[in-house]
């Protein structure tokens, strides 16, 4: 978009432009004024040169008023952009009285669209999102409900997260947890994107009840779904089970307000070993892949 340049008034009339007005006021006389809608201006007396002092004036007829009215016009606009364009560096227009002076180009800006980018700073952004570790339900009816209180907490930047040993995270809980996520998800392009939870469930010996997981998300404080899916033991007895849990979502470049809760139920007998990892495609990517501190941030604080 052009740059919009301040308005220059025009210099007063030069001395050639009052006495070319001058004569088309007395060629033309009051009534060429009064036509023109223009404001009785007071010049210098100046002899007709159509008329003698021994004869009567002559006075134009109205088609020769007509064609000195506008040589007049085209005259007075020429010598009106001749004086401002030095002043503006502007283009005189050829157009008449709408042409204006036309507004040189401005070179592009090298600056990139705002919401295009974004570079985490310990002003503004911090690496991660704070991930909440909460005591995972017991059944599976209640997955969906985040409960109230957290047994600690950590930076989530990328990797498996051991629900069943939090310890290396410096969370002290012995029980089966559940990881509620909370930050700014960052985009850097248009389109669709999708977020999974990756699980890997091991089942210790004689286990024989199957064990469901949950995957919501939320952007923007708006739920952009659930995901469950129940493991059972018998499903893999050579190692642990997987399953991803994918939601999707269209996105913008920018950054949104994120929320995610992923947890399994913890069941009556012994729990299962579970480790869990957020992944992300992002719009235009191929593949899911592991999140990282420059897609999830989180404020100080």
């Amino acid at each position: 978009m052009m740059p919009i340049r301040p308005l220059v008034p025009r210099r007063a009339p030069g001395a050639t432009t009052a006495a070319l007005a001058a004569l088309a006021l007395s060629l033309a006389g009051p009534a060429l004024a009064e036509d023109a809608g223009a404001t009785a201006v007071e010049a210098p007396a100046m002899a007709s040169p159509l008329a003698t002092p021994d004869s009567d004036p002559v006075v134009p007829r109205p088609g020769q008023l007509d064609r000195i009215e506008a040589k007049l016009d085209a005259i007075l606009r020429r010598l009106g952009s001749e004086e401002i364009a030095p002043e503006t560096g502007a283009v005189p227009s050829e157009e008449g009285d709408g042409g204006g002076a036309v507004a040189a180009a401005s070179p592009a800006s090298d600056a990139e669209p705002a919401g295009t980018s974004f570079t985490p700073t310990p002003e503004s952004y911090l690496p991660g999102a704070v991930a909440l570790a909460r005591a995972a339900p017991t059944e599976a009816r209640r997955l969906g409900e985040v409960p109230p209180d957290s047994v600690g907490g950590f930076v989530y930047a990328g990797g498996p997260i051991g629900l069943g040993d939090l310890s290396d995270r410096g969370v002290r809980y012995t029980g089966l947890a559940g990881v509620e996520l909370q930050g700014w998800l960052r985009s850097t392009g248009s389109g669709r994107a999708q977020l999974a939870a990756d699980l890997r469930v091991s089942f210790g010996k004689g286990a024989l009840a199957e064990v469901p997981c949950l995957f919501e998300a939320w952007l923007e404080d708006q739920a952009i779904g659930a995901a469950s899916q129940a493991v059972r033991p018998w499903d893999n007895r050579q190692g642990p089970a997987a399953l991803s849990l994918v939601l999707g979502a269209e996105l913008q470049p920018g950054l949104y307000k994120f929320r995610a809760w992923i947890a399994c139920a913890a069941g009556s007998s012994a729990p299962p070993r579970v480790e869990a990892e957020l992944l992300l495609k992002a719009p235009g990517a191929l593949n899911l892949g592991p999140v990282t501190g420059e897609d999830l941030v989180h404020k100080p604080g």
